[in-house]
């Protein structure tokens, strides 16, 4: 059986890692005024979502270790 603390570490970084790029492709918004398109990112919600992602590929690489070790 495998361990239940590599499981959850998977799934968490899985988890993690779609938020984090929901909330990046979220933080851009852009609009067209006369053919001319106006874009604003969000710098401070887009480096919270690179930390989410980061987070969740740090998660996933511990879960995935873990597992392999059992």
């Amino acid at each position: 059986m495998k361990n239940p603390l590599a499981i959850i570490l998977i799934v968490v970084g899985i988890a993690l890692g779609i938020y984090g790029a929901t909330q990046l492709d979220n933080s851009k918004k852009s609009v067209e005024v006369a053919g001319i398109e106006l874009g604003v990112k969000d710098k401070g919600s887009s480096n919270s979502a690179y930390v989410m992602i980061g987070l969740g590929v740090l998660s996933l690489i511990g879960g995935v270790m873990m597992s392999r070790k059992s």
